[in-house]
């Protein structure tokens, strides 16, 4: 969500053209990335390499694996157990393919959404076609999960699980909470829905998932909260290590640790409040997409960092979107989105203090000014925009790590999606943009 000048400077039209189908190691090769800890990157598709063995922790501003190399996260969103139960496309492509179809793509890592409910639901009858996927029948939503994890090992993808509501209502909770009902909430979601989940049951219930997976080194990491707001609907407002019941900097802390006593080497990825007006409450001024900023040098990350009990754990999160999506006025033209990003959180990696993955942006790349901000973010992304105060690469040193949004074929939603209808080819417009994006060698 950002941008100033020079539209038509950018001939992206010509940069975006059909990509070979690629050729990749075979699922077998693949599994040996997660069980032995010493193996290095393996090629996935597109020029991209899968993720090294082993677990992730930082250094300053890069994430790097245990041997202390760079790395980055190239992830893709894979959306359905936030709201509707299982992934999306599973009515009507086998879960296999379409993963296979994921490591192709040149990705190493998927996103993965959920909320509350899915440690107690099925999936809703029509989500999944059994004839294609014939061992997911008779499965609960979170067997189901379990078998994708399963599959994402047998192939080397990674995944990064992300609480995204609580109550299974969709996206970003109206309320901004990641909870919905008890003190600092006034007992529903924000949407008109009564509240079910208090914060000591998400708390257990993100310690219920987690405990699954606590010995399984597919899962790398967990989003704790999607796209908290510092002011949500009916008054509701969070703040930033000011105490109360909506402290998110206190949630993170808590739950971050909670989950590290699990698994010391799990990424605790904390996602910046988002807002649209200076809150005073800790959190810094305008950040649409989640601010990390200080106000005076007084606020938000700067002032107080989340701190765990294993050091090198955190990575802080932003979202970042285009006007067809969030217009907030400074992602319309290349130059103010790029001086916003530099304010809110870019500064974390100029001043090498904590690496961001940008846990979502994405387009249907249908408009040229959508085209403009995708290519402006990807540029930014990869180190491009050094001589307008973006951070700067060298070295071995990894661009920024971040998460496309999103993985299928959805037409009529926004974003659409990265793929044609057979939820396997890619769409070249998409390719031509997340191929940009992927983990590629330096300095090995």
């Amino acid at each position: 969500m950002k941008r100033y000048l020079l539209l038509a400077a950018i001939a992206l039209p010509a940069m975006i053209v059909a990509q070979p189908s690629p050729t990749y190691a075979q699922p077998a090769t693949h599994s040996a990335t997660l069980r032995n800890p010493d193996h290095g990157p393996i090629p996935a598709g597109q020029g991209g390499y899968l993720l090294p063995g082993g677990y992730f922790s930082t250094r300053g501003a890069q994430i790097v694996d245990r041997k202390g190399n760079p790395v980055r996260i190239a992830s893709v969103g894979w959306y359905g157990f936030e709201g509707n139960s299982a992934l999306r496309g599973l009515d009507s492509i086998n879960y296999k393919k379409t993963m296979d179809a994921i490591v192709a793509d040149g990705f190493n890592t998927i996103r993965i959404p959920w909320c509350d409910l899915l440690l107690k639901q099925s999936p809703t009858p029509g989500r999944i076609n059994y004839t294609l996927n014939p061992d997911l029948k008779g499965l609960t939503s979170i067997q189901v999960l379990d078998k994708i994890v399963d599959y994402a090992g047998v192939i080397g993808l990674r995944i990064i699980l992300d609480h995204h509501s609580d109550d299974g209502f969709g996206g970003q909770q109206p309320n901004g909470l990641w909870f919905d009902k008890g003190p600092g909430t006034d007992g529903t979601d924000g949407a008109g829905h009564v509240g079910t989940i208090t914060a000591g049951l998400f708390q257990s219930d993100t310690l219920a998932l987690a405990d699954r997976y606590k010995n399984n080194p597919t899962v790398i990491g967990f989003d704790l909260d999607n796209e908290p707001l510092s002011h949500g609907k009916n008054g509701v407002s969070l703040n930033w290590g000011q105490g109360r019941p909506t402290d998110i900097w206190q949630m993170y802390t808590t739950v971050g640790n909670a989950l590290l006593k699990l698994n010391k080497h799990w990424l605790i990825i904390c996602e910046g409040p988002q807002s649209y007006s200076n809150t005073g409450n800790g959190i810094a001024g305008v950040g649409p997409e989640a601010d990390l900023s200080p106000v005076g040098g007084i606020d938000g990350v700067p002032a107080k960092p989340v701190v765990l009990i294993h050091n090198h754990q955190v990575v802080y999160s932003v979202h970042e979107y285009g006007t067809a999506i969030d217009d907030f006025k400074a992602n319309e033209h290349p130059a103010t989105l790029i001086a916003h990003m530099n304010r809110d959180w870019g500064y974390l990696y100029t001043k090498n203090i904590a690496p961001v993955w940008v846990g979502e942006l994405g387009s249907s790349l249908d408009t040229p000014e959508e085209r403009t901000w995708a290519q402006t973010m990807v540029d930014y992304l990869n180190g491009k925009d050094g001589a307008q105060g973006g951070p700067v690469f060298t070295g071995n040193l990894q661009p920024v790590s971040s998460s496309w949004w999103v993985w299928g074929y959805l037409p009529g939603e926004a974003p659409d999606g990265t793929l044609e209808s057979d939820w396997v080819t890619p769409k070249p417009s998409q390719q031509a943009i997340t191929n940009q994006l992927l983990f590629r060698l330096k300095g090995r």
